[in-house]
Formats: structure tokens, C-alpha cells, sequence
């Protein structure tokens, strides 16, 4: 008798270790009826190998098909088959796929930022508009990587957009205090009432914010990078990403002007979406990706690096 069922890498506590996933293939293998699916999925792994299983999911009824595995070449693994006997191994589904896509969803933490719970937030929705600074050359020194001429068209016609998107409803704007971004909010406040607040911040620079699966075959920061400009821009995440404070009941939007690195993550982390998955996306030069906080902690993304505002020939990504 055969069992359809999907297999994930997994840490000892259970929870998915994909920084340890190198190349993924899937296999099938027979079940017996009378053993656990985790006996099974033991006497089916390859001996020697360095390889690790866990079975996490089901697609499909006893007698329907195979046990179905992953493996995956990884450093450091010691155990198998953790979550073998794992809910929903009995399912209905003929795919696999939608053991999955079960495997992975997680449920919504609705105290994400700390503020769930009666009076601990307001009733506003918070709309966050993040901006990716204009195109800019590339000096040695952050003085020198300067808006190009593209770039401060770039910054204007983001700044257009933004006054017929949110026509006298900006409440603020925050930037990174460095060049790039500092000229393209100077540029995107002249198109804007002067009477909105502004205020720069060292928190949102760019840098190296957690590391990329898969890696990228060039730019490769140093742990040490990862580390100091990881807890800095996460900070800045817990800073600035959140619901409404408690009694503020009118919903605001607020523009942030940064750097494609920190949009990335603060979109990843704000979804509650692997961070290591950030550098999947792009985010192009004077582009906005848009954020929406209810007051009861959801988040959902309006915009993701839109640019459709720019002719084509303006749609840059250095």
C-alpha cells in the first residue's frame, strides 16, 4: 500500500531550516500499511548521505500512490523525518503540490508588532508608502553617489504620483540620511504641500539585511556585514512598521524614501514572508511599494516596485 505525501528539510525543533537547502528533487518510495509514515521515510533514506527528510504534509489517500520525499544537499543536518507523522497525512489531494503549499502556511500572528490586544493599538489605518531613491552614479564615496540627471526626473515624477495618489492626505516623510535618497525626497517635497513634516533617519541607510536565499553569484557581504546592518534595519522594521498607536483613530500615510534593500525586507518581514526571500524581487529606481496596516494588525501589500507612472525608457533598477 502507497501513501502520496511531500517531505521538507527541517531543523530539530520542527521548523523549516531553509538556509541549509541547497538543491531540492523529489522521489517517491513505498509505504507499508502496517508501519508509521516516520518508520517508512527512515527506511527510505539513503545511507551516507548527508541528506535530510522530514515528512510535513499529505497529498493523497492510503493506497492512492507514494510516499513523497524531498532531499536536499545540506551542511550540518543530523536528523530525519522530525514531523513524520505530521496533521493531514491522510489528505485527499492527488498533487502533491498542495501538501506543499500546506506545509508552509502558517497561521497570521496578529501580535507581530506588540500591540494586539485592547488599548494597546488606535483604530487608524496606517498606509506606508516606501520609495526607492532616483537613479545616481556610482562614486567611491557616499558623497558622491549623487542623483543623475535621469535620477532627479526619476524623484519628480515620483513626486507628481504621489501628490494625485494622496492629495493633501501625507502626513509625513522620513529618509535615509544618505545622498541619493536625501536629494530624491528634497526633489519629491517640492511637488508636495510644504506644510508636510519631515524627518531623516540613520536607521533606514541601505545595507545588508538578512542573507539571500538563493545566493547571489556576486554580491556577497561578509557575516559580519550581515549582522551589524541586519539588526540596524530590523530595528528600523520594529520602529516604523507597525499598527496605530493607541489612541490614534484617524488613518494616516506616511512616505518613506530608502534604499531597494530595506523596501525588500520590510515588505518580506511586514507579510510575515521569509525574509530570506527578498532579493527574489526588485524594486526599480524612484519606484513605491505600498503597505497597508489595519487596526487589527493585518497587513496587506497595495504596490510592489511600481513604476508604470515613468515612461519605459526611465525605468531603471541601479
Amino acid at each position: 500500500m502507497l501513501v502520496n505525501t511531500v517531505a521538507r528539510h527541517f531543523g530539530r525543533n520542527g521548523t523549516l531550516v531553509g538556509s541549509r537547502v541547497r538543491s531540492v528533487r523529489m522521489c517517491r518510495v513505498p509505504v507499508s500499511p502496517s508501519a508509521p509514515l516516520s518508520a517508512c521515510a527512515r527506511e527510505a533514506l539513503p545511507r551516507g548521505s548527508g541528506r535530510t527528510f522530514a515528512v510535513v504534509g499529505a497529498a493523497g489517500a492510503v493506497g492512492a500512490g507514494a510516499l513523497w520525499l524531498t532531499h536536499s544537499a545540506s551542511s550540518g543536518a543530523e536528523t530525519a523525518c522530525e514531523d513524520a507523522d505530521a496533521p493531514g497525512a491522510q489528505g485527499s489531494s492527488t498533487n502533491p503540490l498542495d501538501a506543499l503549499d500546506a506545509s508552509l502556511d502558517r497561521p497570521w500572528d496578529f501580535d507581530w508588532d506588540g500591540r494586539h490586544g485592547q488599548g494597546k493599538g488606535g483604530k487608524g489605518k496606517r498606509t506606508l508608502v516606501f520609495v526607492r531613491h532616483g537613479q545616481y552614479e556610482h562614486g567611491s564615496t557616499d558623497e558622491e553617489r549623487i542623483l543623475t540627471p535621469l535620477g532627479r526626473e526619476q524623484a519628480r515624477r515620483t513626486g507628481q504620483r504621489l501628490h494625485a495618489m494622496y492629495p493633501g492626505k501625507i502626513d509625513r516623510i522620513v529618509y535615509s540620511t544618505m545622498s541619493r535618497a536625501t536629494e530624491t525626497a528634497n526633489i519629491i517635497r517640492e511637488e508636495l504641500p510644504s506644510a508636510i513634516p519631515a524627518e531623516k533617519s540613520d536607521s533606514i541607510r541601505e545595507g545588508a539585511v538578512f542573507p539571500p536565499i538563493p545566493e547571489h553569484d556576486k554580491w556577497k557581504p561578509s557575516p559580519t556585514d550581515f549582522e551589524a546592518d541586519g539588526a540596524r534595519i530590523e530595528g528600523a522594521f520594529r520602529e516604523h512598521i507597525h499598527r496605530s498607536e493607541a489612541g490614534q483613530d484617524q488613518n494616516t500615510v506616511e512616505v518613506y524614501v530608502c534604499h531597494g534593500n530595506v523596501i525588500r525586507y520590510f515588505f518580506m518581514r511586514g507579510l510575515q514572508l521569509p525574509p530570506s526571500a527578498w532579493l527574489r524581487t526588485s524594486v526599480a529606481n524612484g519606484s513605491m511599494t505600498v503597505l497597508r496596516i489595519g487596526k487589527d494588525g493585518t497587513v496587506g501589500a497595495d504596490q510592489l516596485g511600481e513604476s508604470g507612472y515613468m515612461p519605459v525608457p526611465s525605468v531603471t533598477y541601479n
